[in-house]
């Protein structure tokens, strides 16, 4: 979908979803579905309040995310777990193909479509830099395209080690993994590698050592081959290079911090009932806080939504988290997918807009209403 025009993108998606009900794809609203609806109109409200207070209509934007979340998630039916694969296979495929055309400086009339389509005019240059080329593919920035192939890696890695269909998931993989190095993503590339450590100790314990160790090979052979090249891969890469020398010290990741700090600070400093239910964009236009992007999940949640919001969303994530690990044996492919996702995302989201990107609440939303109606389904509660 495209991404530099959200108008393009919704007005995409409303007329999917008028489509569905012409051809009797109705919505199922059960419990959950109710609640979820419920929040959006107290959400709603809310927001009206606070965009009359400040005049202006950042938190009822905001709103459209969860909007789209519930749409998508109550109108999503199962299909088939090989053709969700091939389906995003041929996602990651075009956006491989046009990741590395940008990184190679190739410049035609469909580049230049697909560059005002998807990438945002404020990381546009990322794409277009001579010394240092982050491809931004099919998303609006190097975060935004490093982000959703975090998410993909994670589904193909997971339906790799649990599934039979290995061929179209080990490409997946590969090609996801190829496009968070080609977005220079620092933050993606950190939470690749600490999610494939977690990966490789969950798939020990669920897997017999013969296999495990079979796993391990490609992994080693990748750890070889960049060991070999890293110097060409450190010149190359000019992003790469600078997490190398500065670890955690790069200018990009402290300039997060005090942002952080002062974003927080509004927002826990505002009124009882701001502190509560969320301060929101609208309130940090108020005090000339820079909010176009937060870079964060967790500083995001907390200044949209309150301590409640905040307090909701770590429960949930990390709940949901730690069961899926207890009774993991007990889950399908799609759930396990789903469950190493959050993981994943869990680890993105301390500094990159993960669970708040609007293409990845889309994906969530259509892989949890996939686990929810799954008629072979065991278990009902979400992973």
């Amino acid at each position: 979908m495209p991404v530099a025009r959200f108008d393009i993108y919704y007005a995409v998606i409303i007329p999917m979803v008028c489509l569905c009900y012409l051809f009797g794809q109705k919505m199922i609203v059960n419990v959950q579905g109710k609640y979820l609806i419920w929040l959006l109109l107290g959400l709603i409200f809310f927001a009206l309040v606070k965009s009359i207070v400040f005049q202006n209509p950042y938190d009822l934007k905001e709103l459209f995310k969860l909007g789209t979340f519930i749409i998508i998630f109550l109108s999503t039916r199962y299909i088939k777990l090989q053709v969700l694969q091939q389906l995003f296979l041929c996602y990651i495929s075009v956006n491989f193909l046009f990741s590395i055309l940008e990184f190679f400086h190739v410049s035609n009339f469909v580049m230049e479509f697909v560059s005002n389509l998807y990438h945002s005019k404020n990381h546009s240059e990322f794409a277009s830099n001579i010394n240092s080329t982050r491809a931004l593919g099919l998303s609006a920035g190097p975060g935004q395209q490093g982000g959703l192939s975090l998410l993909l890696f994670a589904f193909f890695l997971t339906c790799c080690g649990f599934d039979k269909n290995t061929k179209i998931c080990i490409l997946g993989g590969l090609l996801s993994f190829a496009c968070i190095l080609l977005s220079q993503s620092k933050t993606a590339i950190l939470a690749v590698l600490i999610f494939g450590i977690i990966f490789i100790a969950i798939f020990a314990v669920h897997k017999k050592i013969e296999t495990s160790l079979i796993m391990l090979m490609p992994v080693i052979l990748i750890a070889a081959v960049f060991t070999y090249y890293m110097e060409w891969i450190l010149h190359t890469f000019y992003e790469i290079q600078r997490l190398s020398e500065n670890g955690l010290a790069v200018s990009s990741f402290t300039a997060r911090l005090s942002l952080w700090e002062m974003q927080t600070s509004a927002a826990l400093d505002s009124n009882g009932l701001f502190m509560l239910f969320g301060a929101g964009r609208s309130y940090l236009e108020s005090k000339a806080i820079y909010h176009n992007s937060f870079d964060n999940d967790y500083v995001y949640m907390l200044v949209q939504f309150g301590l409640v919001g905040f307090i909701a969303f770590i429960s949930m994530l990390f709940v949901s988290i730690f069961k899926g690990l207890w009774i993991f044996r007990h889950l399908n492919v799609i759930r396990k997918s789903i469950l190493m996702i959050l993981i994943a995302g869990s680890i993105c989201a301390l500094s990159l807009d993960f669970f708040s990107d609007l293409k990845i609440i889309s994906v969530l939303a259509f892989l949890l209403g996939m686990a929810v109606y799954e008629p072979s389904s065991r278990y009902s509660p979400r992973c």
